[in-house]
């Protein structure tokens, strides 16, 4: 392997090491949002948006694609002023799930 396939390798797999204390993070972020906590919905963008790139970088490419479906919610404007959308609250739950699933 090259060096550069190597260092790629490792920083797989350093993500991949943190990809489930990220996951909880969204999570809470997803609770913040839900009791109505200020700046709640940019956390969550934020979270989403640097996982979906992250992954995408790293070839994780089904992993960025489920993060990707969350970030839409998002930026589809779903929960502009808080959690005043349940079902695009449930659908990035649900895409949150979907990555713990691919992480194993």
């Amino acid at each position: 392997m090259t060096d550069y396939a190597d260092r790629v390798r490792q920083i797989r797999e350093r993500f991949l090491t943190g990809l489930e204390d990220r996951l909880e993070a969204i999570n809470t972020t997803i609770s913040r949002l839900e009791q109505g906590e200020p700046g709640a919905v940019d956390d969550l963008h934020l979270s989403l948006h640097d996982l979906t790139g992250n992954a995408a970088m790293l070839g994780l490419d089904d992993m960025a694609a489920e993060s990707r479906r969350g970030l839409a919610m998002l930026e589809e404007g779903r929960l502009e002023t808080g959690a005043d959308d349940p079902a695009a609250l449930a659908d990035i739950r649900a895409s949150v799930a979907r990555l713990y699933e691919l992480k194993t």
